[in-house]
């Protein structure tokens, strides 16, 4: 499993090929036989999964902030810690989850 920020880091790594995909461009110094296999591939996936995944690991990261702040008076202490780490280390569904279970507590 990948953090969000692992993502974020391939994707600045991949920046040029991506843009290029996106804008249906061709990629520069992709000639050689054994990268044709791979010219339109990040972490050995499709670029266009990788940038669904990308998109939903951030919405879930977003999402898990607003619930965190939206539920902090409520949820116990080692909640909010465990919520705050999953927030920090970019585990945003770790999250949601410990919030959701423990606010009703």
């Amino acid at each position: 499993m990948y953090s969000l920020f692992k993502l974020l880091k391939v994707y600045k790594d991949n920046k040029n090929k991506i843009e290029s995909y996106i804008n249906n461009q061709s990629i520069e110094n992709y000639n050689d036989i054994k990268d044709i296999n791979n010219v339109n591939k990040i972490m050995n996936v499709p670029i266009h999964i990788f940038l669904f995944f990308l998109i939903i690991s951030i919405a879930f990261w977003v999402w898990a902030l607003v619930v965190l702040t939206k539920y902090w008076k409520v949820i116990p202490n080692w909640a909010r810690i465990l919520g705050v780490l999953g927030l920090i280390f970019g585990f945003g569904p770790f999250t949601l989850i410990i919030v959701y279970i423990t606010k009703s507590t």
